[in-house]
C-alpha cells in the first residue's frame, strides 16, 4: 500500500503528459493589468511587462490597494521591492505584547506564500520594522486606548538592500493596527514567484469610533475556544476591538465559577463544554495580543435558568422562577423562547450568588472596567396574558407571594417596574463591589435597550424614572430594536452613550430559518454586507444626528446569536 501511494501520483503525471501534444506541459499565459480609474483592468495579450503590471502588483498599488479598512490618509507609489520572508525583521525588543504582534504579522505574511516555495535570499530585499511608541505602560486592551498610528518607509538602503519601515503610535495597540496595515502592503507575485511589497508609502490612521464590536452568544450553543480564537484573529485583521461574549442564558451556563461550582455543575451542557479559568485566561491573553477587549455579559434578570436550579435543595430557596430547563412546555406562557426562566429578584440569596458570579467574571475578563449586565426582555404578563412570568400565579409564585405579603398592587405595572428597578440598583452595587475587590475603576456598565413595552414584555427605557435608575454617567445603552423606532436618537438626546446594534442592520441570524416553528426567523430579511456597511451612514442621515449626538455614538456591534449556529458556522 505504501508503494502504491508513492507510485500513483507519478502514474497520474505520466498520463497527463501523454494527453498533451508532443509531450509538452501546457502553460497559462501570464495575465497583465493596468490601473484604470481605481480598478485593475486586464490587458489583451500580448502585453508588455515593461508597461503593465502583474495581478499582485496592480492590486497593491492601484488607488488604495489592498488596504482594509481604509485609513484616514494613505499615499504610496507604484514601485515594488522583492523581499524574502526570512529577511523581514520586526524589532520588538523585550516587549512581550509587541513580540506577539510581530509574530502575528509574520504569520500573516506566511499565509501569502504557496505551500511549496523557493526564493533565493540573495536575490531579494529585506525589511526592517522599527517602533516609536509613546506609552508602553498601557497593557490592557480597552476602548479608551489611543489606537492611532503613523506608518511609512523611512528609507531604502540600497547598500544593505533593506526597506526600512517606521511605525509611530501612542500605544502598543496602535502599533498592532499598524502591523495589520503593513501586512496588506505585501503580496505574493505568482509571475515573479516572490513576495513583494510597496517601497514607498505613508499611512496615517485612527479609528472613527472607539467601540467596534462583535458579539458571540456562547450560551445557547457552546462555541469552542478554538473558534473564539479564530473570531478574535478575524477581528484583528479588520481592526475591530471589542469581543462581547454573551456568556449565560437560559440554555446553559458554560463559564466555571470557582467560588460557586454549582453554576456549571448544573448549567453546562457537558464536561467538555465548560470555560475553565485557564481557558478564560488564555482567551483574554490571546485577545489582548490583537488589541481586542473582551466585554463579558451575565444576562439578568431575564434569560436566567441553566445553572441556577440548585438553590432549593441547598436551602437557598428558588433562585429562578418560570424555569423550563428542557424546553418541553409551551414557552409562550413563560418567556420569549424555550428554555425559559428569570431570576427570582425577591430572593436575597439570588443576589449573594450573583455577586460571586460577578466577582469571578470581572476579575478574569472585566479588568478594563467594562461589564454588560444584560437587562432585556423581562416577561411579566399575567394569568390571562402570555408570555407570563413574574405576574403568573403558578410560574412566578415567589414574586406574587412577595407582592401580596408586602401589600403591593399586583395589577399595577408600577409594582413590577419597581421590583426590576430594585434589581438594577442592587446589581449595580454588586458590580461596583466586584471592581473594588480588584482595585479597578468601573468605567461603564452596558445594558440592552430598545423601544416597545407591553403588559407581556416590560421595557425599562419607557419609564420616566429610567435616567435615575440607570444614569448616563454609569450606563451605556446597547440599542437592539429596529432603527426606524428612533430609540437610539432619544437616548442620545438624554445624554447616553450608545452602542448601535439595531437588528434590521447587524443581526447575523436575520433571514435564517425558524427554530421553534416553521416560517423563518422572526428577524427578516437576511442582511447582505452592502446593507451592513451602510449602517452608520444610513442612520446618521435618517435620524438627523447633531455633531454632539454623533459624538455619543461610541460605535457599533454585529451580533451572532446562537440558537441556530455553532462551531460549524464560524469555520
Amino acid at each position: 500500500l505504501g508503494t502504491m501511494h508513492f507510485v500513483l501520483p507519478w502514474l497520474h503525471a505520466i498520463v497527463v503528459l501523454m494527453l498533451i501534444p508532443n509531450g509538452t506541459v501546457a502553460k497559462v499565459l501570464a495575465k497583465r493589468y493596468l490601473c484604470v480609474y481605481g480598478s485593475c483592468q486586464l490587458q489583451s495579450p500580448p502585453a508588455s511587462p515593461s508597461t503593465t503590471l502583474s495581478h499582485a502588483e496592480c492590486l497593491l498599488s492601484c488607488e488604495h490597494g489592498n488596504l482594509w479598512p481604509l485609513p484616514i490618509k494613505a499615499e504610496f507609489g507604484t514601485s515594488l521591492a522583492r523581499v524574502h520572508y526570512d529577511r523581514i525583521e520586526c524589532l520588538s525588543g523585550n516587549d512581550d505584547l509587541l513580540k506577539a504582534a510581530c509574530s502575528h504579522f509574520h504569520q500573516s505574511l506566511k499565509y501569502l506564500l504557496p505551500p511549496v516555495h523557493y526564493d533565493d535570499p540573495s536575490a531579494a530585499s529585506g525589511a526592517i520594522i522599527t517602533f516609536d511608541i509613546s506609552d508602553v505602560e498601557i497593557r490592557l486592551a480597552s476602548i479608551d486606548n489611543d489606537e492611532g498610528y503613523h506608518l511609512g518607509v523611512s528609507e531604502f538602503d540600497a547598500m544593505e538592500n533593506h526597506v526600512h519601515v517606521a511605525v509611530a503610535a501612542g500605544t502598543i495597540f496602535g502599533a498592532m493596527h499598524a502591523l495589520e496595515t503593513l501586512s496588506q502592503l505585501f503580496a505574493y507575485d505568482e509571475d515573479a514567484s516572490a513576495l513583494v511589497m510597496l517601497r514607498e508609502f505613508t499611512i496615517v490612521d485612527k479609528p472613527r469610533f472607539k467601540y467596534r464590536g462583535v458579539m458571540l452568544d456562547v450560551s445557547r450553543n457552546f462555541i469552542s475556544p478554538l473558534k473564539i480564537k479564530e473570531t478574535i484573529r478575524a477581528m484583528g485583521y479588520n481592526k475591530l476591538n471589542v469581543l462581547h461574549l454573551h456568556l449565560t442564558d437560559t440554555a446553559s451556563f458554560p463559564m466555571e465559577i470557582s467560588s460557586q461550582p454549582e453554576m456549571t455543575d448544573f448549567g453546562a451542557y457537558s464536561n467538555d463544554k465548560v470555560y475553565d479559568p485557564s481557558t478564560i485566561a488564555e482567551l483574554h491573553e490571546y485577545a489582548t495580543s490583537f488589541g481586542v477587549m473582551i466585554l463579558p455579559e451575565i444576562d439578568a434578570p431575564a434569560h436566567v435558568a441553566a445553572g441556577w436550579s440548585w438553590g432549593a435543595q441547598a436551602g437557598l430557596g428558588d433562585l429562578v422562577v418560570c424555569a423550563d430547563p428542557e424546553g418541553n412546555h409551551a414557552h409562550q406562557s413563560k418567556g420569549t423562547e424555550p428554555p425559559s426562566g428569570q431570576l427570582n429578584i425577591v430572593n436575597d440569596n439570588a443576589y449573594t450568588v450573583l455577586g460571586r458570579v460577578y466577582d469571578s467574571v470581572i476579575s478574569s475578563l472585566g479588568r478594563a472596567g467594562y461589564f454588560h449586565i444584560g437587562g432585556d426582555e423581562v416577561a411579566v404578563g399575567s394569568d390571562e396574558i402570555s408570555p407570563a412570568c413574574y405576574n403568573s400565579s403558578s410560574l412566578g409564585k415567589p414574586i406574587v407571594d412577595y407582592i401580596q405579603s408586602h401589600g403591593l398592587n399586583r395589577s399595577s405595572a408600577d409594582t413590577f417596574y419597581s421590583l426590576w428597578e430594585s434589581f438594577c440598583a442592587r446589581a449595580t452595587e454588586l458590580i461596583r463591589l466586584s471592581y473594588s475587590k480588584i482595585a479597578v475603576k468601573a468605567r461603564k456598565i452596558h445594558t440592552w435597550g430598545g423601544s416597545g413595552g407591553s403588559p407581556k414584555m416590560y421595557n425599562l427605557l419607557s419609564r420616566p424614572e429610567f435616567p435615575a435608575v440607570l444614569p448616563p454617567e454609569t450606563f451605556t445603552i446597547q440599542v437592539w430594536d429596529r432603527s426606524v423606532n428612533l430609540s437610539a436618537k432619544a437616548l442620545l438626546q438624554q445624554g447616553y452613550e450608545v452602542v448601535l446594534s439595531n437588528n434590521d442592520y447587524v443581526y447575523l441570524d436575520c433571514g435564517s430559518s425558524g427554530w421553534t416553528h416553521p416560517g423563518g426567523c422572526w428577524c427578516q430579511p437576511y442582511h447582505e454586507w452592502y446593507h451592513i456597511y451602510g449602517y452608520i451612514r444610513d442612520v446618521q442621515g435618517a435620524w438627523e444626528l447633531s455633531s454632539e449626538e454623533l459624538r455619543r455614538v461610541v460605535g457599533s456591534e454585529t451580533l451572532a446569536w446562537s440558537e441556530t449556529i455553532d462551531d460549524t458556522n464560524l469555520a
